[in-house]
């Protein structure tokens, strides 16, 4: 088995990789590198298609949204999070998560 240090899971990526392109394993460089991106472009990489907001309300502090965020990749997910009263989206805290 091919040792340097690698995850089992980048090991699984390029094995996989190398199998479906009839490359050699333990891969080159070059291959290595082209498995992961590939690898996370098809399951991790998701850009938002659309964000709606379905639900304000005025809470302590500030203002409750409940936005709802549809990805290109990926299930539709919604977010809780409160806007505060006079401070910068940089500032907005998640409270909570659901999917």
């Amino acid at each position: 088995m091919f040792e340097v240090g690698m995850s089992k899971l980048v090991q699984d990526i390029n094995k996989e990789y190398a199998q479906s392109n009839g490359y050699n394993f333990p891969p080159n460089t070059q291959q290595m590198i082209n498995a992961i991106v590939q690898w996370i472009n098809t399951h991790a990489v998701r850009d938002v298609s659309s964000l709606k907001i379905i639900s304000q309300s005025e809470v302590k502090g500030g203002i409750e949204y409940t936005v709802e965020v549809e990805y290109s990749k990926g299930d539709t997910t919604q977010f809780k999070f409160v806007a505060p009263y006079g401070v910068g989206i940089k500032n907005v805290k998640i409270v909570e998560l659901g999917g």
